[in-house]
């Protein structure tokens, strides 16, 4: 906590509360070191209360997992497409099919842009 913060925090609470300001922002301040964690507070005017609005997470255990970021996008490594040949035979399924059912597929595989 900077210096500046610290004055603007005793000038806002009577002159008899400074002692009870000073304990509180002394053990938050040694929890804080304590703990490696961030505090958001703020003091009541009237009581000199110091009250905690948020805490910051836990920092990470050492040997446990940490994500790293990849260094390509999922898009930049992208499979394309072969292109298939393109001499009008009917795919592999298309003709086991038409073998065993040859009454099944009579409309043609392309269309007619005649």
């Amino acid at each position: 906590m900077t210096p500046e913060t610290r004055a603007r925090l005793f000038a806002a609470v009577p002159l008899y509360l400074w002692p009870y300001l000073w304990l509180q922002l002394w053990g938050l301040e040694r929890w804080i070191n304590a703990n490696k964690r961030d505090v958001l507070f703020s003091v009541s005017n009237r009581t000199g209360k110091v009250y905690i609005t948020a805490i910051s997470d836990a920092p990470a255990p050492e040997g446990r997992y940490a994500y790293t970021p990849p260094e390509q996008f999922a898009w930049e490594r992208l499979a394309l497409p072969v292109a298939s040949d393109a001499s009008g035979h009917a795919p592999g399924i298309v003709r086991a099919v038409s073998g065993h059912f040859p009454g099944i597929l009579r409309i043609p595989f392309s269309p007619d842009t005649s």
